[in-house]
């Protein structure tokens, strides 16, 4: 997959952050192309989460920045990251497991009141119904969130964040509460997002999620950026194991996870 012609939504720079004593990043420079599936990739404490809570401004870094567009910016709260367009979906959910389906669909919109109320109820239905189809679900959505599994739950945190209409979207560890049908569903969605123009970071440890998605793979250890690549047909998944490891693979098992 080239990403030669691709624009570029946004860039990191020399990216420093220190929890305390702990370096969680360690000068990481990276690009986010628009119409890209960009996976981070890395065990629990390599710093990737790390970057996604900065570009969603849920973070500040130390040192470095941050330019949107090719224009600096200060992501400095988590309302001057929607403004650029950045939406991030986080593993814990923020749902209100009382509020119906639409209610928590409209939770992160930017949405004024309007004094229509019923006129404004039915088009947040269609807008709820519009984007759950988006994620293949076909659900009543004046029903309680906490009734649904939650895996299903997981896919309406994602709607809540495509429907902010986002230009760039954090995915921190999506598919970690997906069953095999949920997790296709959402690859449907970032390959939609693809199409549309969107840039996407997937910020993940399992390697079968870069090889069924990515267009371009970063892979990261102890808060440094160690590789970066774009995700070439030939590449195998021993080959991504031995850059994330610096380990020789002596033989390919059938399914990787870290």
């Amino acid at each position: 997959k080239s990403t030669a012609a691709l624009n570029c939504m946004l860039e990191i720079r020399h990216l420093t952050k220190n929890f305390g004593a702990t370096r969680a990043l360690a000068d990481v420079s990276l690009s986010f192309l628009e119409g890209e599936i960009h996976c981070l990739l890395g065990e629990n404490g390599a710093g990737k989460s790390t970057i996604g809570k900065i570009i969603g401004g849920l973070y500040s870094s130390d040192a470095g920045e941050i330019l949107f567009r090719g224009q600096p910016v200060a992501l400095g709260s988590i309302r001057e990251a929607r403004a650029c367009g950045i939406a991030v979906v986080y593993q814990e959910l923020s749902l209100a497991p009382d509020l119906s389906v639409r209610a928590n669909l409209r939770l992160g919109s930017q949405g004024s009141s309007n004094p229509f109320a019923r006129l404004r109820h039915r088009q947040e239905a269609d807008e709820a119904v519009a984007v759950l189809r988006r994620l293949g679900l076909d659900i009543d959505v004046e029903q309680k969130v906490g009734d649904l599994p939650v895996a299903t739950q997981q896919l309406i945190e994602i709607g809540k964040a495509l429907m902010q209409s986002p230009k760039l979207v954090v995915f921190d560890e999506p598919t970690a509460m997906l069953g095999a049908l949920e997790k296709q569903k959402f690859f449907d969605v970032l390959r939609v997002l693809r199409q549309e123009g969107t840039a996407s970071i997937l910020i993940t440890n399992h390697i079968d999620d870069v090889m069924a998605v990515g267009d371009r793979v970063s892979i990261m250890r102890n808060g440094h950026l160690i590789d970066s690549f774009p995700m070439e047909p030939s590449l195998k998944e021993e080959t991504i194991l031995e850059r994330l490891t610096g380990k020789k693979v002596l033989t390919a098992p059938t399914k990787l996870r870290i």
